[in-house]
């Protein structure tokens, strides 16, 4: 993702998003079970968070990365100022 068009930051940032849901399906969050389960649905997440995945975070710092340098070329760039916050 992101080799055609690589200055673009949105390839990075579905990246990061693919890793972050595969974190949901690893914690149960995207399953009926946990929306149906008032405790759990209402409650907080049990203790086994985990680090952030390095390719999460790498895929996070690449997007920033290219959304800065859009917005140096120019500081109204949608998709820059979209990424970068």
């Amino acid at each position: 993702m992101g080799q055609r068009s690589p200055e673009e930051p949105f390839g990075q940032v579905a990246i990061a998003a693919s890793y972050l849901f595969e974190e949901f399906y690893l914690q149960h969050v995207l399953t009926s079970d946990y929306f149906l389960n008032d405790k759990r649905f209402l409650g907080a997440l049990p203790a086994r968070l985990t680090r952030p995945h390095p390719g999460f975070q790498s895929a996070v710092a690449k997007a920033r990365a290219l959304a800065f340098q859009r917005l140096k070329k120019n500081s109204r760039d949608p998709e820059g100022l979209y990424v970068s916050r």
